[in-house]
This record gives structure tokens, C-alpha cells and sequence, in this order.
């Protein structure tokens, strides 16, 4: 123990201390020790409960996060499937008026041979 600790407890620093011959510094070694250990249970104790509280915080913004990467991940498929669903429509379109386009040119090049074939 320091010099300040003696004086904090009374103890003369001129007088040569022998706790193991002084039942009041023996008893008050013993309480310190003892307090320090419920201390130290104590601290145990506030530690889990903070790494409890912590984990449970943990989940929780893991969850948030989760909750907002379904419902972005939601939106990106609902966007990519009407993205989709837009192109196919295009794709349909595009495909029709060839299909007309070429029937019209095959209907009249069918007329031109009849006509062709009549003559």
C-alpha cells in the first residue's frame, strides 16, 4: 500500500505496521478483500448484461436490415419482372408487325404471281 493509503486510513507511517499482529488492519484486509471480490461479481454480472443487451441490439439492427434487404429485394424483383414483362411486350409487338409486315409482302408477291401466272 502507498503512503497515502496509511494516512487515508489512519495509520501512523512513523510506527512500524504489522498487519498480521493488527486484528484491525487483519479485519480491514479482509473487508477489502471480500467488498473487492463482490465487486468484481458485480462486474461480472454488468459485463453480461451489457453483452446480453449488446447481442440483443445486434439482432435487432440485423433484423431492421434484413426487414429493409426483403423489402428493397422485393422492389428490385417486382421492378426487374415489369421490366421484364415490358420487354416481352415490346418484344411481342415488334414481332407481330414483322409477322404482318411480311404476310403483307408475301399476300401481295402471291397476287403479283397470280397475276403473273394469269397472263
Amino acid at each position: 500500500m502507498s503512503a497515502t493509503t496509511f494516512k487515508a486510513q489512519g495509520v501512523s507511517l512513523a510506527k512500524k505496521v504489522d498487519v498480521l499482529t493488527n486484528p484491525d488492519l487483519w479485519e480491514q484486509n479482509a473487508n477489502l478483500s471480500n467488498r473487492l471480490f463482490e465487486v468484481a461479481r458485480e462486474l461480472d454480472a454488468l459485463k453480461r448484461e451489457v453483452a446480453e443487451a449488446e447481442e440483443g441490439e445486434i439482432e435487432l439492427i440485423r433484423m431492421v436490415f434484413a426487414m429493409a434487404d426483403q423489402r428493397e429485394l422485393a422492389a428490385l424483383v417486382a421492378t426487374a419482372r415489369q421490366d421484364a414483362i415490358d420487354d416481352l411486350k415490346r418484344e411481342l409487338a415488334q414481332m407481330t408487325a414483322y409477322r404482318n409486315h411480311y404476310k403483307a409482302q408475301a399476300e401481295e408477291w402471291r397476287r403479283k404471281y397470280e397475276v403473273l401466272r394469269a397472263s
